[in-house]
């Protein structure tokens, strides 16, 4: 397909951006370094292990583990605009950036934005709702509406998928 015309979700512009934050940060220290005391240190992530490549990138797009309040954490910085305790550590307007349509949209299910994906109504949520989703089964939902952030750490083998905007509007439906 000609470029920007068609929808395909791959990890390689997470991969990229890692690489290039690296880069500017002149940060080559992959144990102690950005991500881990620039981000999750700073938002109390203590139990989050981010796998790095054999040229010592963070794969971040992919093999990150962590605990359910560590990823609450991150879903409360998103959901916070960016901001911390009082404190900002994402740039103003990157959230919005994260969360707005960005190119070819996908024909079915939840839009995407840059790096997260974009719920709503036509998935049973919120307008205005966004997800960052693992390749098994790990979510982390933001519900700006609601003042909500939903973590769900889970193991999905093929072919049985967990219906994750399902379970986020029936914890919504049980809150109100």
């Amino acid at each position: 397909a000609a470029p920007g015309s068609t929808f395909r979700y791959a990890n390689n512009d997470t991969l990229l951006a890692a690489r290039a934050l690296r880069s500017a940060l002149a940060d080559d220290n992959a144990y102690t370094g950005y991500p881990t005391n620039r981000l999750l240190h700073l938002l109390g992530m203590y139990h989050t292990t981010t796998g790095i490549d054999w040229r010592l990138n963070f794969v971040l797009s992919s093999q990150v583990w962590s605990t359910a309040r560590d990823l609450a954490r991150l879903g409360e910085l998103w959901r916070n605009d960016g901001v911390w305790l009082g404190k900002r550590i994402l740039p103003e307007g990157w959230v919005t950036y994260m969360t707005t349509p960005s190119g070819p949209q996908p024909a079915t299910g939840p839009g995407y934005g840059a790096t997260l994906w974009l719920f709503g109504p036509k998935q049973g949520l919120p307008q205005g709702t966004y997800a960052a989703q693992g390749n098994r089964g790990q979510y982390i939902f933001v519900v700006p509406s609601a003042d909500l952030v939903v973590v769900r750490r889970g193991e999905d083998p093929a072919g049985n998928a967990f219906d994750a905007p399902r379970f986020v509007a029936d914890v919504l439906k049980a809150l109100q």
